[in-house]
């Protein structure tokens, strides 16, 4: 009567066995580790391969690490070397108009939930975000003419490319960086993310 061989793993001629035939634990223990070593080394050189590919891609200039650079946003404020309390309070300002939008219909990215009647936020809270919206539109404005001489048609002209790139993550040409940094911090400070006090630069390695 012919032998049915069963499924399984393949014996391995010339291991050590016990009586039973079974290989001996400390050998199959040894088997097992390197088994884990070497999927830990696959592993590792998929993920280097990974990396690799994603730093070759145009708008990551070489790093594959640095997740700011997977926005307009995050790349403006890295090739500026802006504070991260910058980028913390675009983002702060971009979820609350996203928040407003959602809630007057405008198509969004995100669902909110909230206000009194269960079916979305009350009036009265989509109106205190329309208020600081406009608070912080002001103040932007305001900062921008004040430091640079804009005219209030400058100035709007360079809230709506800041709030364009902030909100909407669109790339934007940026011709001249210096008002709309001091927009970014005039945000980020109005969104209480940054001290008024502060200028919007990291501070340079000693």
């Amino acid at each position: 009567m012919p032998k049915i061989q069963t499924r399984g793993r393949r014996p391995l001629p010339g291991l050590p066995r016990e009586a039973n035939g079974r290989v001996l634990r400390s050998e199959r223990e040894r088997l097992d580790r390197e088994e884990a070593n070497r999927k830990a080394a696959e592993d590792r050189r998929r993920r280097s391969e990974d990396l690799e590919l994603i730093a070759a891609q145009p708008h990551r200039k070489g790093d594959a690490t640095d997740h700011r650079l997977e926005s307009p946003l995050g790349r403006f404020i890295a090739s500026h070397r802006l504070r991260p309390e910058i980028h913390r309070g675009a983002d702060a300002f971009a979820d609350l108009i996203r928040k407003w939008r959602s809630a007057r219909g405008v198509p969004t990215d995100i669902r909110i939930a909230g206000g009194g009647s269960g079916l979305g936020p009350s009036d009265e809270q989509v109106s205190k975000w329309a208020k600081r919206i406009e608070r912080a539109r002001a103040v932007i404005l305001v900062d921008v003419m004040g430091g640079h001489g804009l005219t209030e048609v400058g100035a709007v002209a360079v809230y709506e490319l800041v709030r364009a790139m902030v909100a909407d993550s669109r790339d934007m040409m940026v011709l001249n960086p210096a008002p709309v940094i001091t927009a970014l911090r005039s945000m980020a400070v109005e969104m209480g993310k940054l001290d008024a006090g502060l200028h919007p630069y990291q501070a340079k390695a000693a």
